[in-house]
């Protein structure tokens, strides 16, 4: 056993300063590689995160605009609008004002 510790192809191989060289240079070029996929990932979350801002904003910018006080529902089919009036329970059209029911008729009136 005491032949087998002294075997030169068992032994450490000692670290030149070409073997260093190799190491740091590769060792860099790992860093430089996971720093550049760091930067490119800060990058792409920053873009996808901007994007998604973006997208609520104008959602919801678009969703708050208010109605117009005043508009005319209108079936176009003739009176397929049911109602809960038992003198017209059928009608064409309603208008709707201030989310209030104001007059029922026909597209003719």
């Amino acid at each position: 056993m005491s032949t087998s510790r002294s075997s030169p192809s068992l032994r450490k191989r000692q670290l030149t300063p070409d073997v260093l060289d190799e190491k740091t240079s590769l060792l860099a070029s790992v860093s430089s590689a996971r720093a550049k996929s760091t930067v490119g990932a800060r990058h792409l979350l920053a873009l996808v995160s901007l994007s998604i801002s973006a997208f609520f904003i104008f959602r919801t910018s678009f969703a708050t605009r208010e109605a117009s006080h005043a508009y005319a529902l209108c079936s176009p089919d003739g009176n397929n609008i049911y109602t809960v009036d038992d003198v017209t329970p059928r009608v064409q059209c309603l208008v709707v004002h201030d989310g209030k029911f104001v007059d029922i008729g026909s597209l003719g009136q």
